[in-house]
């Protein structure tokens, strides 16, 4: 056709971006760029940019950006629409964000009968397309090695980037089995045309479906039902199916053509080099919109050492120009270059192009039944009380200094040893790793060592079974902020390794949570990820882990549950058991049997949420100090160190401290009365604080003395109106209206105790001369 006599088509209108419509996990991802539509030849392409107008890649995360500032430049005008790149990282379960575009299915408001049901079985988020005639579906699921594109449907994992309109419904959910089962029906069924190599082909679905078990065929069989009647045609990004190069294929070859041989990188060649840079730009020259991505891949390996004397600025006009020699003998009829010589290339120095990995089989419906179930099944592996359980993560938070670390260890020596050292039921001998992220493991040992010697462990017991590792010897960060796009990622590598470590004992601890993610806390998709994480390493070593967590700042367990643990919710909802550590307050000590001064060194550790057991009763914990005998004298070190341990508390209420011989001391004194002036007759004593020397409480404080020497003054004076309000209530002492001598001659009406000495214990006991009783 001459060019030059055809009329440009219309530049379509793409929808308006909804931006309260897109799913908010989206968002959390920081891979977003925006997109116009840019004319080439007679078509409208949807080009991906940057909010700076410089040309994004769907495979470069440097050109990425955060949904925040591509939305902002989408509504500053200039952008047609917004993207979001795949960027196939797995999270803690190999699941990475999945596209499935499905073309041609919508009519107006209509959808099709097909499609409808495609919806319903994935049952995931499902949006309209710019052009308001196709849906795309967004879910999580197992990777592909490469793009699936056949009957009209198409499935990428990784190396592309999708509209966004936010003209949807639903969350974007796991759908990693469905996902499998529609890849596995499709990729078999694929017929390429004679001759193809390279990037995805379209397809048809071919003949019946393969064979499965029961329950994929029943998935496949349905997805196929869908397909029926459906055709390719060209997607959103302008040129159809056959537009779209396997960009993990291609980056792979040229790696491979580059590999060092005898010390010496290929393209360091010019000539190699200008072979591959062809090829490169011919595959831009036949998918345009892709330009970039092939364009990074030939920037990448012109930068691995060895390979690096070309300049960037000339490397991209070469590029150019080999890429417009290519359109010019295209225009010609001529032979020009294809990405197969790129494989042919690789494929010489032993590249295997890349595979489709095998998903393991879904099992069938009736291996499902409930009737080929066991008649008793496995019970669940409690090692330590209701707190700790094999497979599964439990999470124990407090505030900072309350004496969670010194638990956790006590808690480790238990385990380790089989003993109930702190009065909770321990399963049988345990091997225990202790890994703390902000102490040395010397200052660990240390605690160790003072848990032991307060609970008579000799350390020699713990040899095989506790391992203690602070974060000089082990340090973790389970989840990392990538660099190029500073999203949080997991780190598969420390992920591995810690799983590896876990293998060998039966429970992790892990103190504090906080130091194990450079991610905050409060980004429920990083926390979300670290949560999976450790579930991940309980589920597959076999192991209990233990979160050590913070609270928030004032927040109180006792009093605000598993709201009181800092950070996003997810931590908490993802655990299956979440425990939290509240301080006695003084003016609640006397109360426990605790002098006020002393109740910094009282915990309660209270459930916040179990899910497996019913929840545990709250138990107390008393901080003590321990001398070590590691002094130094040589140094100047005449005394050990001081290191805190943790042992059971059992409080005992003020009612359990008021022996008879404390309430009858309390009954004489209130008996007794106060001198009347000027050697009058004796007055009752006042409940008021403000009844000068009429005021009961420091007489009873008086009295009560002796019994609790433990005490300071201040506290009996505390302590008196815990037991005055005793024996009122059991009926004793009343609080009645008496006669008080007044100046001069009569008698005033006032408040004051009275004794009933007939309610008490000792009805026939002396009633001291003068005393208010009856």
């Amino acid at each position: 056709m001459d060019e030059g006599k055809s009329s440009a088509p219309t530049k379509p209108v793409a929808l308006e971006v909804r931006e309260h419509g897109i799913p908010k996990c989206l968002k959390n991802h920081n891979a977003w760029m925006c997109w116009r539509y840019v004319l080439r030849g007679t078509k409208w392409n949807k080009v991906p940019f940057q909010p700076n107008g410089k040309h994004a890649s769907s495979t470069n995360p440097a050109t990425w950006n955060s949904f925040d500032a591509v939305m902002a430049a989408y509504k500053h005008g200039g952008f047609d629409g917004i993207g979001i790149a795949l960027d196939g990282k797995p999270d803690a379960n190999g699941l990475v964000l999945a596209g499935i575009d499905f073309d041609k299915v919508l009519d107006g408001d209509r959808l099709a009968d097909n499609a409808k049901e495609w919806i319903k079985r994935v049952g995931t988020y499902w949006e309209k397309s710019p052009s308001n005639t196709g849906i795309r579906l967004f879910c999580y699921a197992r990777p592909l090695p490469s793009g699936i594109a056949a009957g009209g449907a198409e499935l990428y994992t990784a190396g592309r980037y999708l509209t966004v309109t936010g003209h949807g419904v639903g969350e974007v959910k796991e759908a990693a089995d469905a996902f499998d089962a529609l890849a596995a029906a499709l990729k078999p069924q694929i017929k390429a045309p004679h001759g193809a190599s390279g990037g995805i082909t379209p397809g048809v679905i071919q003949g019946a479906l393969p064979r499965f078990p029961v329950a994929v065929a029943q998935i496949a069989g349905q997805m196929a039902a869908v397909f029926k009647g459906m055709t390719p045609s060209p997607d959103e990004f302008g040129g159809g199916i056959k537009d779209r190069p396997d960009l993990e294929k291609i980056r792979s070859a040229a790696e491979a053509v580059n590999q060092p041989v005898n010390g010496v990188r290929p393209l360091a060649d010019e000539k190699r080099w200008c072979d591959v840079a062809m090829t490169l730009a011919a595959a831009a020259a036949e998918y345009p919109e892709h330009e970039e991505d092939l364009y990074t891949i030939l920037d990448d390996v012109s930068k691995q050492p060895g390979t690096d004397k070309y300049e960037a600025t000339e490397n991209r006009k070469r590029f150019d120009r080999f890429k417009q020699d290519t359109l010019t003998r295209r225009a010609k009829g001529q032979t020009v270059q294809t990405i197969a010589t790129l494989f042919h290339m690789a494929q010489q120095v032993g590249w295997q192009p890349p595979q489709l990995l095998q998903q393991p089989a879904l099992p069938a419906l009736a291996a499902l039944d409930v009737a080929t179930m066991p008649a008793v099944l496995p019970k669940r592996q409690w090692l330590y009380g209701s707190d700790l359980v094999r497979g599964y993560v439990t999470v124990l938070a407090a505030p900072g200094g309350a004496g969670k670390t010194a638990l956790t260890i006590s808690t480790g020596l238990a385990l380790a040893t089989g003993q109930a050292l702190l009065g909770d039921w321990v399963h049988s001998p345990q091997r225990v790793l202790l890994v703390n992220g902000e102490d040395g493991t010397n200052e660990l040992l240390l605690r160790v060592q003072a848990a032991a010697i307060h609970h008579r462990v000799a350390m020699s017991a713990l040899h095989g079974r506790l391992f203690p590792a602070g974060a000089d010897k082990l340090r973790l960060r389970l989840v990392v902020i990538d660099p190029q796009t500073r999203a949080p990622t997991v780190n598969v590598q420390a992920l591995d390794h810690l799983v590896a470590l876990a293998r060998d004992v039966d429970v992790v601890v892990l103190d504090p949570l906080v130091r194990f993610s450079e991610a905050s806390e409060n980004d429920a998709a990083a926390a979300d990820m670290l949560m999976a994480a450790l579930s991940r390493v309980a589920s597959e070593a076999g192991v209990a882990v233990l979160a050590v967590h913070h609270t928030r700042k004032g927040a109180r367990a006792d009093a605000d549950g598993a709201d009181a643990v800092r950070g996003s919710s997810a931590i908490v909802a993802a655990a299956r058991v979440a425990l939290g550590i509240t301080t006695l307050r003084p003016e609640e000590a006397l109360k426990l049997g605790v002098p006020p001064d002393l109740a910094r060194l009282h915990f309660s550790l209270d459930n916040l949420k179990a899910n497996l057991a019913p929840p545990s009763e709250r138990r107390w914990f008393h901080l003590v100090s321990v001398q070590l005998t590691n002094a130094d004298p040589a140094n100047g070190y005449h005394e050990g160190d001081k290191v805190q341990a943790v042992e059971r508390f059992t409080p005992q209420p003020t009612a359990s401290l008021l022996t008879d011989a404390v309430r009858q001391a309390v009954l004489r004194a209130v008996a007794a009365g106060c001198p009347g002036p000027a050697g009058g007759p004796v007055m009752p004593l006042s409940p008021s604080s403000n009844a000068g020397q009429r005021s009961a409480m420091p007489v009873i404080a008086a009295a009560i003395a002796p019994f609790f020497g433990q005490f300071s003054e201040e506290q009996h004076k505390q302590l008196a109106k815990e037991v005055l309000a005793d024996v009122m209530g059991r009926g004793w002492i009343t609080e009645e209206t008496v006669q008080v001598p007044k100046k001069g001659r009569g008698t005033n009406g006032r408040q004051g105790l009275v004794v009933h000495w007939d309610r008490t214990l000792w009805p026939d006991a002396a009633k001291p001369d003068g005393g208010a009783t009856t």
